[in-house]
């Protein structure tokens, strides 16, 4: 697997405090901003631009190539959000839309739409981030067909599932 140019040899599983270690260099060296900060902690990844948060591991645990690779995806992804989301623009277009009535579907779908460009240009500098980004969707895939619990996607309103396929298919 290639991670950011460089080779990872699978010979063993790593530790989660050597990925963490790993994250945290990483971020800002991807994003071009040695001063973000990457915080461990909850089930999700976000960042405001200064602050990377990626899901919480316990640092003792042996991570599966598997979780590597999906836990850099979650940082390749924040990373990218921080090197090319405009802070401004998004600030403002999130706070024009505050109140409305459609607010949670029109902050997914421009989430999406935002995931899908700066993936593209993230691709395009860092082709070895595509099996973690892949990684990552695969993860987010399985575990939305398990919170389904037997329904289909098709039972699905475009609103529970239009910013997940604008998403899917700009990958």
């Amino acid at each position: 697997s290639e991670y950011l140019g460089s080779k990872i040899n699978w010979e063993s599983d790593m530790k989660a405090s050597s990925y963490m270690y790993e994250a945290k260099n990483v971020s800002g060296v991807m994003g071009r901003h040695s001063e973000v900060k990457v915080v461990f902690s909850g089930d999700e990844a976000s960042t405001n631009g200064s602050v990377i948060t990626l899901p919480s591991v316990n640092d003792h645990h042996e991570m599966s190539e598997v979780d590597v690779k999906v836990a850099r995806g979650y940082v390749d992804h924040e990373a990218a959000h921080v090197k090319w989301t405009d802070r401004e623009v998004w600030k403002k277009l999130m706070y024009d839309r505050k109140g409305k009535p459609d607010i949670g579907v029109f902050h997914a779908t421009l989430n999406a739409l935002e995931d899908v460009r700066i993936e593209g240009k993230l691709l395009a500098q860092y082709a070895g981030s595509r099996d973690n980004l892949d990684a990552v969707a695969d993860a987010v895939g399985t575990e939305l067909k398990d919170s389904l619990k037997g329904q289909s996607l098709a039972d699905l309103s475009a609103r529970e599932i239009g910013a997940l396929a604008a998403t899917w298919y700009g990958r």
